[in-house]
């Protein structure tokens, strides 16, 4: 399933070093290296984008686990749907959406606490 979004506010990410015989720019989230942005531009922030969620796997002795997610950006729109895409940073125990989005990811980053920060990735369609 594809996507049709604009994405967050640029502030959120860190640009990463790709070797200059790549075609693509990397963008990672400040709060967890398991988000990164995957644009064909230097600066993806300033208009709408196709977006294709790609969840990368890590293997380990006992199997395969979700590892990092991509938002890959293409140029076209074609056959996805409209959304509006959503960051937030949650404190808790646990977290959850209210709405029912189309894609939700929640990462946890553990405080001293014993609770959680969670940044949380949802597309919620427009229609």
């Amino acid at each position: 399933m594809n996507f049709y979004s604009c994405l967050p506010d640029k502030s959120f990410y860190k640009s990463l070093p790709v070797t200059p015989d790549k075609d693509y720019f990397l963008f990672q989230d400040i709060s967890t290296s398991a988000i990164r942005i995957k644009s064909p531009i230097s600066n993806p922030f300033t208009q709408s984008w196709g977006i294709a969620v790609q969840h990368q796997k890590q293997k380990s002795d006992a199997g395969q686990y979700p590892y990092r997610l991509v938002i890959k950006l293409v140029d076209t729109k074609f056959d996805a749907i409209e959304c509006n895409l959503e960051r937030r940073l949650d404190k808790g125990v646990y977290t959850c959406g209210k709405d029912s989005p189309l894609v939700f990811i929640a990462v946890p980053i553990p405080l001293d606490t014993g609770m959680f920060r969670f940044v949380t990735y949802s597309l919620y369609s427009k229609v």
